[in-house]
């Protein structure tokens, strides 16, 4: 579609793939011979040598990160694998509906998310995941950001961290002064060859920072982990007035299963298995509320 005479307005071409037929990266385009719109590699594409005019696909609701260039082929045994972090980081800087079909895709550093941003799967089949010691979904790389996250939704994904060290420092998700956040169906996993690492960290953690100079209401935040799964790895939350409902957390060895800093946060209907060194629930705030839990040994 880059090579070639000049289409006709409004003409419309099929892409058979990204990098080969059938990859999940084809679909079909228009022609817009007045467009200057810049290209984004996924839904926005030129033709070489011509300024104005652009290839536009033709699609409805979410975007696919195969459109842009994504191979989901990571082999978790081995540890190879292509790095999709820039495809999917382009599809989320450029879109707020974002679909993970089914694949491994790596990630070598974290993906940095925004506010209002949707991104999902077709449940553990949907695997974002990395091999080194980072935060991978994630809205910031530095403590000092203190800007707000607002009504993220991350579902129905295995997020996963292969790292071969022991006391992994990182999370699979760390979300930093979030508010009316939802986590749903996700399954996060901290292993190497198939074994559970003994990690720090790992998990879901819900960070509030101080002061988020965004935020129209500094001591409610509102956020929600949904029926999640997590295995080597720990529940963090230091946001006020947020909850946990439904799922199983399985600290593993070096964490807690669940640790509470922030005020309100209740926790329900959720199957708890404590590490063998640290223990279940660790709590240092006011008012959490424990509802039909169950503490499994």
């Amino acid at each position: 579609m880059a090579a070639g005479a000049t289409p006709p307005a409004n003409d419309v071409s099929t892409l058979l793939g990204y990098y080969n037929p059938g990859d999940g990266g084809g679909g079909d385009f228009y022609w817009d011979n007045i467009s200057n719109e810049p290209t984004n590699g996924g839904t926005i594409l030129a033709k070489t040598g011509i300024t104005t005019g652009r290839w536009k696909r033709i699609y409805n609701g979410a975007v696919n990160i195969r459109w842009f260039g994504a191979k989901g082929d990571f082999d978790g045994t081995t540890g190879t694998g292509t790095d999709d972090v820039l495809a999917l980081q382009k599809a989320i800087d450029n879109f707020l509906f974002i679909y993970v079909p089914t694949g491994k895709f790596f990630i070598s550093i974290p993906l940095l998310l925004r506010s209002y941003l949707t991104i999902f799967g077709q449940g553990i089949v949907s695997e974002i995941c990395t091999k080194n010691n980072v935060n991978i979904l994630t809205n910031s790389i530095s403590n000092a950001d203190n800007e707000l996250l607002a009504e993220v939704q991350i579902k129905d994904l295995r997020v996963a961290n292969y790292v071969s060290l022991v006391g992994c420092t990182s999370h699979q998700i760390r979300l930093k002064n979030p508010q009316s956040c939802k986590i749903i169906n996700v399954y996060t996993w901290t292993y190497s060859n198939n074994t559970f690492n003994p990690v720090l960290k790992g998990g879901i953690f819900f960070e509030r920072l101080t002061g988020p100079s965004n935020n129209p209401n500094p001591n409610t935040f509102l956020n929600s982990i949904d029926s999640c799964n997590i295995q080597g790895g720990l529940i963090d939350i230091t946001t006020s007035d947020s909850w946990v409902k439904g799922g199983y957390v399985y600290g593993h060895l070096l964490s807690y299963s669940i640790k509470i800093d922030g005020p309100n946060v209740s926790i329900e209907n959720t199957a708890i298995i404590p590490s063998p060194d640290k223990g279940g629930i660790y709590l240092t705030a006011k008012g959490p509320y424990f509802t039909y839990n169950k503490l499994l040994f």
